[in-house]
Protein backbone atom coordinates (compact mmCIF):
# COMPACT_ATOMS: atom_id res chain seq x y z
CA UNK A 1 0.00 0.00 0.00
CA UNK A 2 2.64 2.36 0.74
CA UNK A 3 4.40 1.35 -2.79
CA UNK A 4 1.15 2.24 -4.16
CA UNK A 5 1.22 5.95 -2.92
CA UNK A 6 4.59 6.60 -3.43
CA UNK A 7 4.61 5.21 -7.06
CA UNK A 8 1.06 7.22 -7.72
CA UNK A 9 2.75 10.62 -6.05
CA UNK A 10 5.83 9.98 -8.29
CA UNK A 11 3.82 8.96 -11.85
CA UNK A 12 1.57 12.62 -11.10
CA UNK A 13 4.80 14.29 -10.41
CA UNK A 14 6.21 13.07 -14.06
CA UNK A 15 3.09 13.88 -15.67
CA UNK A 16 -0.80 13.99 -15.02
CA UNK A 17 -1.71 12.15 -17.85
CA UNK A 18 0.74 9.63 -16.83
CA UNK A 19 -0.46 9.19 -13.13
CA UNK A 20 -4.31 8.20 -15.14
CA UNK A 21 -2.29 5.57 -17.09
CA UNK A 22 -0.75 4.17 -13.95
CA UNK A 23 -4.07 4.83 -11.74
CA UNK A 24 -5.80 2.53 -14.91
CA UNK A 25 -2.46 -0.05 -14.93
CA UNK A 26 -2.91 -0.86 -10.87
CA UNK A 27 -6.82 -1.35 -10.78
CA UNK A 28 -6.88 -3.35 -14.44
CA UNK A 29 -4.03 -5.66 -12.42
CA UNK A 30 -6.04 -5.46 -9.34
CA UNK A 31 -9.41 -6.46 -11.29
CA UNK A 32 -7.34 -9.25 -13.30
CA UNK A 33 -6.50 -10.98 -9.78
CA UNK A 34 -9.56 -11.25 -8.10
CA UNK A 35 -11.64 -11.81 -10.82
CA UNK A 36 -10.68 -11.30 -14.92
CA UNK A 37 -7.65 -14.38 -14.54
CA UNK A 38 -10.85 -16.53 -13.78
CA UNK A 39 -13.36 -15.53 -17.43
CA UNK A 40 -12.43 -16.97 -20.31
CA UNK A 41 -11.08 -14.73 -23.13
CA UNK A 42 -11.25 -11.51 -20.21
CA UNK A 43 -8.64 -13.10 -19.08
CA UNK A 44 -6.43 -12.90 -22.18
CA UNK A 45 -7.71 -9.76 -23.11
CA UNK A 46 -7.13 -8.14 -20.03
CA UNK A 47 -3.04 -9.11 -19.82
CA UNK A 48 -3.15 -7.28 -23.00
CA UNK A 49 -4.28 -4.43 -21.66
CA UNK A 50 -1.65 -4.05 -19.34
CA UNK A 51 1.26 -4.29 -22.12
CA UNK A 52 -1.15 -1.14 -23.95
CA UNK A 53 -1.88 0.46 -20.70
CA UNK A 54 2.71 0.00 -20.18
CA UNK A 55 3.33 1.22 -23.75
CA UNK A 56 1.08 4.33 -23.95
CA UNK A 57 2.27 5.52 -20.23
CA UNK A 58 6.04 5.26 -21.82
CA UNK A 59 4.90 7.75 -24.22
CA UNK A 60 3.16 9.81 -22.01
CA UNK A 61 6.19 10.24 -19.85
CA UNK A 62 8.41 11.42 -22.54
CA UNK A 63 6.12 13.45 -23.92
CA UNK A 64 5.96 11.36 -27.59
CA UNK A 65 2.94 11.38 -29.90
CA UNK A 66 1.38 8.13 -29.59
CA UNK A 67 0.74 5.80 -33.04
CA UNK A 68 -2.50 3.89 -33.20
CA UNK A 69 -0.59 1.10 -35.40
CA UNK A 70 1.81 0.90 -32.88
CA UNK A 71 -1.10 0.60 -30.06
CA UNK A 72 -2.91 -1.76 -32.11
CA UNK A 73 0.39 -3.78 -32.87
CA UNK A 74 1.48 -3.98 -29.45
CA UNK A 75 -2.38 -5.34 -28.33
CA UNK A 76 -1.94 -7.91 -31.16
CA UNK A 77 1.48 -8.87 -29.96
CA UNK A 78 0.44 -9.31 -26.09
CA UNK A 79 -2.58 -10.87 -27.03
CA UNK A 80 -0.06 -13.44 -28.97
CA UNK A 81 1.59 -14.05 -26.61
CA UNK A 82 -1.18 -14.42 -23.92
CA UNK A 83 -2.79 -17.07 -25.94
CA UNK A 84 0.32 -18.93 -26.79
CA UNK A 85 1.22 -19.08 -23.10
CA UNK A 86 -2.66 -20.82 -22.46
CA UNK A 87 -2.48 -22.95 -25.23
CA UNK A 88 1.03 -24.38 -23.87
CA UNK A 89 -0.53 -24.82 -20.48
CA UNK A 90 -3.41 -26.64 -21.67
CA UNK A 91 -1.22 -28.68 -23.46
CA UNK A 92 1.44 -29.47 -20.85
CA UNK A 93 -0.93 -29.77 -17.97
CA UNK A 94 -3.31 -31.75 -19.43
CA UNK A 95 -5.83 -33.36 -16.84
CA UNK A 96 -4.27 -31.18 -14.27
CA UNK A 97 -4.93 -27.97 -16.13
CA UNK A 98 -8.08 -27.09 -14.59
CA UNK A 99 -6.35 -27.33 -10.84
CA UNK A 100 -3.54 -25.29 -11.75
CA UNK A 101 -5.96 -22.70 -13.70
CA UNK A 102 -9.11 -23.18 -13.41
CA UNK A 103 -9.78 -20.85 -16.40
CA UNK A 104 -7.90 -23.49 -18.39
CA UNK A 105 -10.67 -25.83 -18.41
CA UNK A 106 -13.31 -23.24 -20.69
CA UNK A 107 -10.57 -23.14 -23.35
CA UNK A 108 -10.23 -25.62 -26.29
CA UNK A 109 -7.08 -26.62 -28.19
CA UNK A 110 -9.15 -25.59 -31.77
CA UNK A 111 -10.00 -22.59 -30.14
CA UNK A 112 -6.61 -21.58 -28.84
CA UNK A 113 -5.27 -22.71 -32.15
CA UNK A 114 -7.53 -20.36 -34.18
CA UNK A 115 -6.96 -17.18 -31.80
CA UNK A 116 -3.36 -17.33 -32.02
CA UNK A 117 -3.57 -17.40 -35.95
CA UNK A 118 -5.70 -14.25 -35.66
CA UNK A 119 -3.28 -12.70 -33.40
CA UNK A 120 -0.28 -13.36 -34.94
CA UNK A 121 -1.72 -12.15 -38.01
CA UNK A 122 -2.81 -8.84 -36.60
CA UNK A 123 0.49 -8.34 -34.90
CA UNK A 124 2.27 -8.56 -38.15
CA UNK A 125 0.07 -6.81 -40.12
CA UNK A 126 -0.34 -3.91 -37.49
CA UNK A 127 3.44 -3.38 -37.26
CA UNK A 128 3.97 -3.30 -40.89
CA UNK A 129 1.57 -0.80 -41.02
CA UNK A 130 2.98 1.37 -38.27
CA UNK A 131 6.12 1.37 -39.91
CA UNK A 132 4.78 2.39 -43.40
CA UNK A 133 2.78 5.34 -40.89
CA UNK A 134 5.76 6.54 -39.23
CA UNK A 135 7.65 6.46 -43.16
CA UNK A 136 5.15 8.81 -44.13
CA UNK A 137 5.54 10.98 -41.51
CA UNK A 138 9.52 11.59 -41.41
CA UNK A 139 9.98 11.15 -45.30
CA UNK A 140 13.14 9.08 -46.66
CA UNK A 141 15.33 9.47 -43.45
CA UNK A 142 13.45 5.79 -42.46
CA UNK A 143 13.18 4.67 -45.55
CA UNK A 144 15.08 1.56 -44.47
CA UNK A 145 13.09 1.08 -41.51
CA UNK A 146 10.56 -1.32 -43.67
CA UNK A 147 13.88 -3.85 -43.59
CA UNK A 148 12.73 -4.42 -39.60
CA UNK A 149 9.92 -6.13 -41.13
CA UNK A 150 11.25 -9.90 -42.13
CA UNK A 151 12.58 -9.71 -38.49
CA UNK A 152 9.19 -9.02 -37.02
CA UNK A 153 7.91 -11.91 -38.78
CA UNK A 154 10.73 -14.47 -38.38
CA UNK A 155 10.27 -13.88 -34.46
CA UNK A 156 6.24 -13.94 -33.65
CA UNK A 157 7.02 -17.75 -36.32
CA UNK A 158 9.87 -18.77 -34.56
CA UNK A 159 8.42 -18.25 -31.09
CA UNK A 160 5.01 -19.98 -32.32
CA UNK A 161 6.91 -22.35 -33.67
CA UNK A 162 8.57 -23.03 -30.06
CA UNK A 163 5.68 -23.10 -28.22
CA UNK A 164 4.40 -26.03 -30.61
CA UNK A 165 7.61 -28.28 -30.75
CA UNK A 166 8.99 -27.14 -26.87
CA UNK A 167 7.88 -26.22 -23.31
CA UNK A 168 8.87 -23.13 -23.24
CA UNK A 169 5.51 -21.23 -24.21
CA UNK A 170 4.45 -20.87 -20.75
CA UNK A 171 7.26 -19.05 -20.55
CA UNK A 172 8.51 -16.42 -22.57
CA UNK A 173 11.10 -14.80 -20.82
CA UNK A 174 13.31 -18.18 -21.25
CA UNK A 175 12.33 -18.13 -24.96
CA UNK A 176 14.69 -14.64 -24.81
CA UNK A 177 17.14 -16.13 -22.71
CA UNK A 178 17.57 -19.27 -23.97
CA UNK A 179 16.73 -19.69 -27.79
CA UNK A 180 19.80 -18.09 -30.12
CA UNK A 181 17.77 -17.33 -33.45
CA UNK A 182 15.38 -15.56 -31.13
CA UNK A 183 18.56 -13.58 -29.62
CA UNK A 184 20.10 -12.89 -32.98
CA UNK A 185 16.46 -11.58 -34.72
CA UNK A 186 16.33 -9.40 -31.66
CA UNK A 187 19.60 -8.43 -32.15
CA UNK A 188 19.02 -7.75 -35.81
CA UNK A 189 16.13 -5.85 -35.35
CA UNK A 190 17.70 -3.67 -32.96
CA UNK A 191 20.65 -2.76 -35.94
CA UNK A 192 18.78 -2.30 -38.52
CA UNK A 193 16.35 -0.03 -36.38
CA UNK A 194 19.49 2.09 -35.16
CA UNK A 195 20.72 2.58 -38.22
CA UNK A 196 17.35 3.18 -40.20
CA UNK A 197 16.45 5.73 -37.44
CA UNK A 198 19.92 7.34 -37.27
CA UNK A 199 22.47 7.01 -40.14
CA UNK A 200 20.04 6.68 -43.09
CA UNK A 201 19.00 10.49 -43.83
Amino acid sequence: GVLTVVSLGIAFGLAPAFGIATVLYIVSTHFYSLVGKNIVILDVLMIAFGFVIRAIAGALAIGVPISDWFILCTAFLALFLAVSKRKSELMSLKTDAEAVRPVLARYTETSLNTYTAVTMAGAMLCYGLYVLDFQRAHGTDSRLLILTFPAVVFGIFRYHHLTETTDMGDKPEEVLLRDRPIQACGALFAIIAVIALYFSG
